[in-house]
């Protein structure tokens, strides 16, 4: 979350996997927290936007990544979505973290996508604005 604690806005967001859920279901899951955050951190302006989500299924955790095209975003905000809109979501492998080399293989992914998150080369609007807006080094909160 950045931002003043009023108006938060999620960068990364989390999904947890509950027992019996199928992965189609956990795909419907991710998706709709990611058009969650994407309606959360939209901007006056309408850009290529990146959401990223971090989630568990059974016994591995996953990152995944989907990005929404500008004309995409401006069609779905004016008149909603249709049956033909398709998005694509990458995954990264399932990373089984009982097992040590996973751990640590697991713990780079989320190191490396903090650090992409914060070079200020990610396509979210509202953490650019941030960045670009602070300053001061960015408070640890």
């Amino acid at each position: 979350m950045i931002g003043p604690r009023e108006r938060r806005l999620p960068i990364i967001s989390f999904a947890g996997w509950y027992e019996g859920q199928t992965w189609s279901e956990f795909l419907g899951e991710i998706l709709s927290i990611m058009l969650g955050q994407l309606a959360r951190n939209i901007s006056a302006g309408y850009e290529d936007q990146e959401v990223f989500v971090v989630g568990f299924y059974e016994r591995c955790i996953y990152i995944a990544r989907g990005l929404f095209g500008k004309e995409l975003i401006s069609r779905v905000n004016v008149k909603g979505c249709t049956e033909d809109d398709t998005v694509e979501l990458q995954f990264t492998r399932g990373y089984d973290l009982s097992l040590r080399e996973d751990w640590f293989e697991a713990i780079s992914a989320l190191a490396k996508l903090l650090q992409y998150l914060l070079s200020g080369n990610a396509k979210m609007s509202a953490l650019k604005a941030y960045l670009h807006k602070a300053a001061d080094p960015v408070e640890c909160l």
